[in-house]
């Protein structure tokens, strides 16, 4: 590739972002929810309650790699009965559920979209879970808990849509226990990223554009901002180990899933033409197709990882 078509696909990446609603602008987070308001119903059959990537080897279906992910970090922030959990960035409740399940814990999830917690609240009471469970409106950023009030924090690949991991990790330190644990899956760019290779700079991008995704951190920097907001940090590195997938669900869930790709786009399409939909939710659409091909990408180059798994601690003084 010539420096002319490098300079070509940065600008191509960079006009992506005139499409993607950007959650730091109330406005945008209020296009952002409409948005999935509408494709909530269509990940759920395409992926599943739980909308996080999970490691999977030969043999293993998805729906135990989804299970023994969230269990590892449930095991790791060491939950037990009763205790009050924060789930941030809950989606419609499938991880809380099937930790509240595991644990006997109490867990309130927090999520920026009203739809989802219609759904979540749907799933939780056919869960048999009311009483333990809950979901609430809110930005993870800036929460109206009080400090000091949860027993254990767990992010579920939630965090990289921080405008800013330290302000954001600060605010989990925050209203965590002292001596307790906060743990979670991180997306990060891999050691061997190049941001100069145009290859690889090009699928970060879309990576990132497309799922509305903060500029993807390195491992260094998120272990930083934990240390920065006040953690003590145990353990960090990356889960996905030779042998295993995380985009393999992805591509076998989603990719091929034509007829469901089809309907949303219809879909879609009718809603913003009787201006039921935020204008520009096709061209969203579009991009997170693009960005479904960029994850495949990404795992293919071994550039970048949702898999960055931390563990962290709220020191007692």
């Amino acid at each position: 590739m010539s420096d002319r078509d490098e300079v070509y696909d940065r600008q191509k990446c960079d006009e992506v972002t005139t499409y993607v609603p950007n959650q730091t602008d109330p406005k945008d987070v209020s296009v952002a929810a409409k948005y999935y308001d509408l494709v909530t119903d269509f990940y759920e059959v395409g992926w599943g309650k739980c909308f996080h990537y999970a490691p999977q080897g030969k043999g293993e279906t998805y729906e135990e790699a989804i299970l023994k992910y969230e269990m590892n970090l449930a095991n790791a922030i060491n939950l037990k009965p009763k205790m009050k959990v924060l789930d941030a960035g809950c989606g419609v409740g499938g991880p809380m559920i099937n930790i509240a399940k595991a644990t006997g814990c109490n867990i309130t999830g927090i999520t920026i979209c009203d739809y989802q917690i219609k759904k979540g609240k749907k799933n939780v009471e056919k869960a048999g879970l009311s009483d333990r469970c809950r979901l609430v409106y809110g930005d993870f950023m800036k929460m109206d808990f009080e400090d000091n009030s949860f027993d254990a924090i767990y992010a579920l690949e939630t965090t990289c849509h921080a405008p800013n991991k330290t302000e954001c990790f600060k605010e989990m330190f925050r209203v965590l226990k002292p001596g307790h644990f906060f743990g979670g899956y991180e997306w990060c760019v891999k050691p061997n990223y190049d941001e100069n290779n145009p290859e690889h700079y090009k699928t970060i991008q879309m990576v990132e554009h497309s799922t509305q995704t903060q500029k993807t951190a390195t491992f260094e920097e998120v272990n930083q901002a934990l240390k920065d907001a006040g953690f003590e940090l145990l353990e960090a590195r990356d889960v996905c180990t030779p042998g295993h997938s995380w985009c393999g669900p992805l591509y076998k869930r989603l990719r091929r899933k034509k007829l469901i790709r089809k309907i949303t786009d219809f879909t879609l399409a009718i809603a913003e033409k009787l201006k039921l939909a935020p204008k520009g939710s096709c061209q969203v659409a579009a991009y997170l197709e693009e960005g479904a091909a960029a994850f495949i990408e990404a795992e293919k180059l071994d550039i970048f990882t949702p898999n960055y798994f931390f563990l962290a601690r709220k020191p007692i003084n």
